[in-house]
């Protein structure tokens, strides 16, 4: 099965390399399935979806991960869509129910169609590209002031953050250590807390955690 997520991919890369006949191509696109299928059909199942759309109907944001998730569900017919629901509700508690919508409209709008005869497909070519070495490289940008990264909120991006269990923590320090944003800091007392302003809770701390005291809630 592959999975197109992105549009664009579709003309700088060969997306159906490798995918064996009697597989599933999925592609987000705004184009109907009759507009792509001289293109993209061969001897796999081929599917559309517009799941962009659907995302800013139902969302708002053009996040189109649960989307193509209906899709997939319904093409490939491996699980069955009820069987995405709680999955969904434990991932994105209070916003679940947006996101089990879209995954249920795109599992009804999504379009397919069966496999074509092996070698009636048209194969896209794509020129090789040769890049540069690293001393031919311009300058891609300019760090004016240095230092700044500070001034990013990047907590705004997380979907979860951790709640430390001080009843639980020996002081150890591997959250600290493992943090990948250096947003764990010790408190004077020898205990750490997460400094939200940075935190995208990635749950890192809740995974190397030897004493389970850090616990990822999701965001209300």
């Amino acid at each position: 099965i592959v999975v197109v997520l992105d549009a664009g991919l579709l003309y700088v890369t060969d997306v159906t390399s490798g995918l064996k006949q009697g597989g599933i191509l999925v592609i987000n696109t705004p184009k109907r399935l009759v507009d792509i299928k001289s293109e993209f059909g061969g001897p796999w199942m081929l599917a559309a979806i517009d799941a962009a759309a659907i995302a800013r109907e139902v969302l708002g944001i053009p996040i189109v991960n649960t989307t193509m998730l209906g899709a997939v569900a319904k093409v490939a017919g491996l699980v069955e869509l009820e069987s995405l629901v709680e999955p969904l509700h434990e991932r994105f508690g209070p916003r679940a129910k947006n996101n089990v919508d879209a995954c249920r409209k795109a599992f009804d709008e999504v379009a397919s169609v069966e496999p074509v005869a092996v070698g009636s497909e048209q194969r896209r070519t794509f020129p090789s590209e040769v890049l540069p070495s690293w001393r031919e490289l311009l300058p891609g940008f300019i760090v004016a002031e240095a230092g700044n990264a500070s001034q990013y909120r990047t907590g705004d991006w997380r979907s979860q953050h951790p709640e430390f269990d001080y009843q639980k923590c020996n002081k150890c320090g591997l959250c600290y250590i493992f943090c990948p944003e250096g947003c764990i800091e010790p408190k004077e007392d020898g205990y750490f807390e997460a400094n939200l302003y940075y935190c995208k809770g990635c749950g890192i701390c809740e995974h190397e955690c030897p004493k389970d005291a850090i616990t990822m809630v999701e965001e209300t």
